[in-house]
Formats: C-alpha cells, sequence, structure tokens
C-alpha cells in the first residue's frame, strides 16, 4: 500500500483545523521515505505556519476563499 503511495504523482493531505500538527509530521515522513511527486496540504492554516510547511516538504497550500478574504498575501510572505 505505502509503494503505491510513493509511486504518486500527487498526494493531497486534508486539514480539518490549523492546530492539527500532525499534517507537517506527516509531510516530512513522506519526503523522508522517498515521495517525490507534489505534496499539497488543503486546509485554512495559518500564514505563520507556511515556513514549517514549506521546511516539511509541502509544495502547494490549498486554502479556502473565505479564509484567503480573512488573511491579506502580505501575511503569507
Amino acid at each position: 500500500m505505502l509503494d503505491a503511495w510513493l509511486a504518486e504523482p500527487v498526494i493531497a493531505l486534508v486539514v480539518d483545523n490549523f492546530s492539527d500538527g500532525r499534517v507537517f509530521t506527516l509531510a516530512r515522513q513522506l519526503r523522508l521515505i522517498g515521495f517525490k511527486g507534489r505534496l499539497e496540504v488543503v486546509g485554512d492554516l495559518l500564514p505563520d505556519q507556511l515556513p514549517m510547511l514549506l521546511e516539511a516538504g509541502v509544495d502547494v497550500l490549498e486554502i479556502s476563499a473565505q479564509h484567503a478574504r480573512r488573511c491579506d498575501e502580505a501575511q503569507w510572505t
């Protein structure tokens, strides 16, 4: 089963709550065991969590339009 995941071109990890830090661990673990594809996180995380996501090996963070309206672009850089 794990080998099948590692062969996928994209893995999307869905986060229900910004306080659930398991996504950082899971992303890092996937990179450590050899996942080379695009790693996406889907969920309304906080702007200050972005550097940790990138450090864990995440390529894409997808947030809702509603959350994007609450967090201006400058907060993400």
